[in-house]
């Protein structure tokens, strides 16, 4: 299915509102956020989730993923299923409306994945951080590279005490 997932993934895409994106405000704003936990999490998804929880505190709400357990503690934790996904992988509404009120999501996940990384787009989240640098632009406003942790944590922790 290699072919195949760029077209799904353009087809899941249509119909995505583009929004103007200021940095700053963004990240002043990031008191609502959600982690989309991968379906198989890497060594570094744990680290970056500690550091983030470090981060953010009682900003970070809820971490989404599908199956297994929830990797913070004092979390809220999302679970998904396949009955949340369509015929192409492609989030339902219903489980779209689930995540719609947060402000910011962050995908640990170290390549894209359909059905959990296009959730913040569909759910018209405005900063949406993640790892894959082969989908920046309309799926994520800031790419992070690294798998420590520190680089997130310098980001949200830093950036949000200095911009005003």
């Amino acid at each position: 299915m290699g072919w195949l997932t760029p077209t799904i993934e353009k087809w899941a895409l249509r119909g995505t509102k583009g929004s103007i994106f200021s940095f700053p405000e963004e990240l002043n704003n990031i008191d609502n956020t959600i982690i989309l936990w991968p379906s198989i999490p890497d060594e570094a998804a744990f680290r970056m989730a500690s550091e983030i929880k470090k981060a953010l505190g009682e900003r970070l709400k809820a971490v989404v993923g599908y199956g297994g357990s929830n990797p913070i503690d004092g979390v809220k934790y999302i679970e998904l299923s396949e009955e949340n996904v369509g015929i192409l992988g492609v989030p339902k509404r219903s489980i779209v409306g689930k995540i719609a009120g947060y402000n910011a999501s962050i995908d640990l996940s170290p390549e894209f994945e359909l059905r959990l990384s296009i959730l913040p787009i569909k759910a018209e989240i405005r900063l949406r951080i993640g790892r894959d640098a082969t989908r920046a632009g309309k799926l994520y406003n800031i790419i992070f590279k690294g798998n420590t942790g520190t680089e997130i944590l310098s980001l949200i922790d830093g950036e949000t005490k200095r911009v005003k």
